[in-house]
């Protein structure tokens, strides 16, 4: 009770200069430090955190030139804005039924100016891509109608269990994304019921999962919607059993060849982390049909695990630049 009460005093102290904060993150308030918060008008402050609130407390903030928005906790709804209500260019927030009004709020209110978004399913989105609200009712992105002519970098992290499917790329129009990073246990697809949007202007694709497998079949899709790629990057978290780990390249080195269908012809750099690349697996193929290919990037972990079932990547140097990074995978 001591901490907690020098911690409020302090707190109120540094709260008298709240006029000049800049950024703000907490991850427990005390009802006292709550109090003051809402208390408070933030006139500059353009950028909040919230790691979590205190006993369910509802906290409404004067934050009228916020631009960006870190949500970390499932009880975003709890958190309001006075008028003005900030228009954001970066949001990251989870979602889930509880939280998806809140969501769409958000995008509606900052669609022409979001140029960052990053959502973490907890729940999986419907099939046609539905916001699913705690009183039942649900909307499809078709009716959702959202554009974000603005958005550059999406970020999208699935729950332990999900599934791999497309619909969290159809949450809006994004005709000028130019970078997605995925983040996911595994590819076990199901096919999308509606069209994966188009995006014509994306140049970089991450992708991170635990383990390929199902990987050549989820991702026909996407190679077709994002025929403009030229840098790919594939990281596997985990260690898989021998030989699934090619997978990965699969859809790269032995699709049809054809300039006019070959997968992302126009790529420039493929990375790849943590995976163990098989002997067999021909790397040289790489630059077939993409005349721009210029670089193989590896971490060490995926250059050491490749030497170690009999892949010799330096080998590679002859037919393209080819570099070891040292920012590596920990496999689990």
């Amino acid at each position: 009770a001591e901490v907690l009460d020098a911690f409020d005093s302090l707190f109120e102290e540094v709260a008298d200069h709240a006029n000049r904060w800049r950024t703000l993150k907490f991850n427990y308030l005390t009802n006292r430090t709550h109090d003051i918060l809402e208390q408070t008008h933030l006139p500059r402050l353009t950028s909040l955190s919230i790691i979590t609130l205190l006993n369910g407390r509802p906290l409404k903030l004067n934050t009228p030139i916020l631009k960006r928005y870190n949500s970390a906790t499932g009880d975003i709804n709890l958190v309001s804005f006075e008028h003005p209500l900030p228009i954001l260019t970066h949001i990251s927030q989870l979602f889930t039924p509880g939280t998806a009004e809140t969501l769409l709020q958000h995008l509606r209110r900052s669609q022409h100016v979001l140029a960052a978004l990053t959502i973490q399913f907890l729940v999986l989105p419907g099939g046609r891509f539905s916001l699913c609200f705690e009183d039942g009712t649900e909307f499809s992105a078709e009716t959702l109608g959202l554009s974000l002519p603005t958005l550059a970098e999406y970020t999208v992290a699935l729950g332990p269990s999900h599934c791999w499917g497309w619909n969290f790329l159809n949450i809006a129009h994004m005709p000028h994304l130019r970078r997605l990073d995925i983040y996911l246990r595994g590819f076990k697809y199901s096919e999308p019921n509606n069209t994966l949007l188009f995006l014509p202007q994306l140049h970089t694709l991450n992708i991170s999962a635990q383990y390929p497998r199902g990987f050549i079949a989820a991702v026909p899709p996407l190679l077709a919607a994002t025929p403009n790629l030229e840098e790919v990057s594939l990281t596997q978290t985990s260690r898989g059993p021998p030989g699934y780990d090619a997978e990965w390249l699969l859809p790269l080195l032995y699709a049809n060849q054809d300039p006019l269908t070959v997968a992302w012809p126009r790529l420039v750099v493929l990375r790849l982390r943590g995976m163990a690349i098989p002997g067999k697996v021909d790397l040289r193929r790489i630059p077939l049909g993409r005349p721009a290919f210029r670089r193989l990037s590896v971490d060490s972990t995926c250059w050491e695990r490749s030497k170690g079932v009999g892949k010799d990547l330096n080998a590679l140097r002859e037919y393209f630049d080819v570099g070891v990074t040292e920012d590596t995978v920990t496999l689990w």
